[in-house]
């Protein structure tokens, strides 16, 4: 009877020590919980912000409020925080994180039309021949074709017969263009380059021959221009792009602005 009565005791105690340890072993998981949670949904606005403006108005709102509780509260729980919002942060995470893949597939999209659209005018300038290159001499806008290729890195090499008007200098700025025509006017297309300008001494021989090596493959005279004696006569030149713009006249037309594409590092086709 009486071990009877010990053992009971003892029961009790052991479940009373069962359920307090229980108790504390939830309010400290529910606290390493709640503080995972928290932190990862800030995590997640500071992820997002760069794209703030593309979320919708409803759930900036109840990131303001997210961020302004926990800012004035020295102790919070997610449970504080939700009943505060009125809804579930994993239910706002879920919305945001919807926006931010749909945007990030936008941006992917975007790239994608970035790296076309270079790949596209490289082609253009690579199957052109002609130009025309604009620039200032004396307060006075002088226009001249010329003959130009386009290296891998972007640089433009221009040549044409020297004349009076041609006393550019290294560093001046320039503008050069092209019409690439189409089968129609409205698929024509118009590349505009902005630059500076390096004029090419003719002792520096290795440009020059590198430069009628790229010459090679578009004109047959230019590249034999040493040979046949005339190298004299022209004048070499090589663009520093700064900036492209391109547009097609069709989108000219529906009164599109052309795309501005600007040099960054060293090759502007990255």
């Amino acid at each position: 009877m009486l071990d009877s009565e010990y053992f009971m005791i003892f029961f009790v105690l052991i479940l009373a020590l069962s359920t307090i340890f229980y108790i504390l072993y939830h309010i400290k998981h529910h606290k390493s919980f709640s503080d995972e949670r928290i932190d990862s949904f800030k995590n997640l606005i500071l992820e997002t912000d760069s794209i703030r403006d593309k979320i919708p108005t409803f759930l900036i709102s109840k990131i303001d409020m997210f961020l302004k509780y926990v800012e004035n509260k020295s102790e919070y729980s997610i449970f504080d925080i939700e009943r505060e919002l009125g809804v579930e942060l994993e239910a706002l995470e879920e919305k945001i994180l919807k926006i931010k893949e749909m945007q990030d597939k936008n941006e992917g999209k975007k790239m994608e039309d970035v790296l076309s659209l270079k790949k596209e005018v490289y082609r253009e300038l690579a199957t052109s021949l002609l130009g025309v290159l604009s620039f200032v001499v004396d307060k006075k806008v002088f226009s001249k074709s010329v003959y130009f290729v386009v290296e891998p890195k972007g640089g433009t090499f221009m040549m044409t017969r020297f004349t009076e008007e041609l006393s550019l200098k290294d560093n001046d700025k320039v503008v050069f263009a092209l019409i690439k025509e189409g089968v129609t006017a409205s698929e024509s297309k118009e590349i505009v380059i902005e630059g500076n300008i390096r004029v090419i001494d003719y002792e520096d021989k290795e440009t020059w021959d590198n430069a009628l090596q790229l010459f090679k493959k578009k004109s047959p005279f230019l590249a034999n221009i040493d040979v046949l004696g005339k190298k004299k006569e022209y004048i070499l030149l090589y663009l520093y792009p700064v900036l492209i713009s391109y547009n097609t006249i069709a989108a000219e037309r529906e009164g599109k602005q052309p795309v501005i594409m600007l040099k960054k590092g060293e090759n502007i086709w990255e």
